[in-house]
């Protein structure tokens, strides 16, 4: 028996199983609008009753109620002419007016149980009724008492007439316990503070102890897998999961109250290393929790690194931005929960390919009152340095709005690979850029020879104007009062800003439509030879030519067999040499 059915699913039962019926699903107000909604599927397929439900309606004496019951009677008789209906007599009727109108309900009930008793195991049902009893019945009888059935289905309409499922008593409070999990977590604007106060312990945890989790479950910790400031990971039996022990020093109660709020939300993305369970020594003190385990490498050691980058002959621009589409993916799923991951940077996602990401370090993550302790300056968005100059990141609750600069400079870095948006030639560290907000690549008219010479140079070039504008509209300070964007030659389309900044489906519009470029194979190319269009290489040596409308070319095809980058490093050596020319010519000689 199918419990759990969607509507989607209860819809397409409706096309091809058994259909049976109750009186109490007759008298729902929505009734009509059920029919008339599932009419062409109720034609082919219609619904069965036995005369104890016509029975059970002519039987209603209260005045209200009955009128009801003849409009319900007129509707049946109805749909019985146009053969949406089957009534199969059962001599109830004929026998009504000595029946009790509760002995008529039960056997209605008791018609629609035999039917599926005897017939469940050669053919599907789906049963549509109010009444929970026969609902329990129903559940108990395929449940434990039958063997080898086919599928059954209880289902009831909502005030629009549109099927949903029926649960039980049991179930629903199931569902409800399920539900509140999956809703997101409360934004608060006040601090819990973690006053430090240390969690006593008496045991020494190391490979080999025995832990217990809070549902009960025995655990071994096996091998050591990795240590950090915080705590120690530990492989377990289960080869898909993994357990955090915090240090002695680490483990207060400030910590354990956030992994038990934490605990209260499911996280079903098992790429995302949430807590599952809490973890107990056997003097019941909590000294940690479970975890699913990530593989892959980290995206800083991955995508970013230039080893990777010049020696990765299959990694290209379409894996990259599949990578970027995942990763913003996992990042809406958790801001839907109202969780902020707070530390964002290249270190806390592992990659082990462009649709498997792994999420890790998710108990530092902002929840509710819980502040992320940790933060790294290049993904600090101004504003969050100006609040916390001294870098002490638990005395704030961050902003999502302050988030999507962080999203901002992973995505930059994804696409230019490794490189910080404010990294550039002549510049201070890239805290103080990010200060000043100065972003040196070029777009459109503006001019700027700040920006990274070589294959950098080359990435921006390659990536569309929208893209361009896009970062170019997060990271420059003087542009941070825009209210939306223009993303069109037209400028006719726009997309909303959030602080002057895109938020999580405005960039999977833009990454997307990106994506879709790489389907033009007449747009994109992968040669080494410069040609007209996209290089989807990650370290392009050329900057990018487009044909325009009117079939030129602001930049011709090179014919020399050179790249762009050894024009530019000629240019740049000559450049210095006569710097140095300069330089000696105005040094007195001694």
């Amino acid at each position: 028996m199918n419990t759990n059915s969607s509507p989607k699913k209860l819809e397409n039962a409706i096309k091809s199983y058994d259909i049976l019926m109750d009186t109490r699903f007759a008298m729902r107000t929505a009734f009509e609008l059920f029919i008339n909604r599932y009419r062409s599927d109720l034609v082919h397929n219609p619904i069965k009753i036995t005369s104890a439900v016509i029975a059970e309606l002519q039987s209603q004496r209260k005045k209200k109620i009955q009128k009801w019951a003849k409009r319900k009677l007129k509707q049946i008789k109805q749909y019985v002419a146009e053969k949406i209906f089957e009534v199969r007599d059962d001599q109830v009727s004929q026998n009504a007016h000595k029946i009790s109108r509760s002995a008529i309900r039960e056997i209605v009930s008791h018609e629609i149980f035999r039917e599926v008793e005897m017939h469940i195991r050669t053919k599907p049902f789906i049963v549509l009724t109010f009444d929970k009893k026969l609902t329990e019945q129903l559940q108990s009888l395929v449940t434990h008492e039958i063997q080898n059935t086919k599928d059954l289905r209880i289902a009831k309409i909502n005030s629009y007439g549109e099927l949903q499922p029926n649960r039980t008593i049991a179930q629903h409070q199931e569902w409800r316990l399920n539900r509140s999990q999956r809703l997101p977590f409360r934004i608060v604007k006040k601090i819990v503070p973690d006053q430090g106060i240390i969690i006593p312990t008496r045991q020494v945890i190391q490979e080999g102890s025995e832990l217990k989790t809070q549902s009960g479950q025995n655990l071994t910790l096996r091998k050591e897998l990795g240590k950090g400031g915080e705590g120690t990971i530990y492989a377990l039996d289960d080869s898909k999961t993994v357990c955090k022990i915090y240090l002695k020093e680490k483990l207060t109660e400030g910590r354990k109250q956030k992994i038990e709020l934490m605990l209260t939300k499911k996280i079903s993305d098992a790429q995302i290393c949430y807590p599952q369970e809490a973890v107990y020594d056997s003097d019941g003190t909590f000294r940690g929790f479970i975890m699913p385990k990530a593989e892959g490498r980290e995206l800083g050691c991955h995508l970013f690194h230039p080893g990777f980058i010049h020696g990765q002959t299959q990694w290209n621009r379409i894996h990259s931005t599949k990578l970027a589409l995942t990763i913003l993916k996992k990042i809406k799923f958790l801001h839907r929960m109202n969780i902020l991951i707070g530390d964002i940077n290249s270190k806390n996602i592992l990659v082990e390919d462009e649709n498997t990401v792994y999420f890790v370090d998710c108990d530092s993550y902002q929840i509710e009152g819980f502040t992320c302790p940790a933060g790294t300056a290049a993904f600090t968005a101004p504003e969050l340095s100006d609040r916390c100059p001294d870098g002490k990141y638990e005395s704030v609750l961050r902003t999502k709005e302050e988030e999507l600069f962080a999203i901002a400079v992973l995505l930059f870095q994804i696409f230019i690979p490794g490189k910080h948006p404010y990294g550039h030639i002549g510049g201070e560290s890239v805290a103080d850029n990010i200060k000043q907000g100065h972003f040196p690549y070029q777009l459109g008219g503006r001019f700027s020879d700040r920006a990274p010479v070589g294959y950098y140079k080359y990435a921006w070039s390659h990536l569309p104007r929208n893209m361009k504008a896009a970062f170019d509209q997060c990271f420059h300070t003087t542009k941070r009062s825009n209210t939306k964007l223009v993303i069109d030659e037209e400028k006719t389309v726009f997309l909303p800003l959030y602080n002057g900044r895109l938020g999580i489906d405005e960039w999977k519009q833009l990454i997307g439509d990106y994506l879709n470029i790489f389907q033009n194979t007449k747009k994109v190319y992968t040669e080494k030879q410069i040609l007209n269009g996209y290089d989807l290489s990650i370290s392009p040596l050329n900057v990018r030519r487009i044909i325009k409308k009117d079939g030129s070319v602001p930049r011709p095809l090179r014919t020399d067999g050179r790249t762009d980058a050894q024009e530019d490093n000629e240019k740049w050596i000559a450049t210095m040499i006569r710097k140095k020319q300069r330089v000696r010519a105005k040094t007195p000689k001694k």
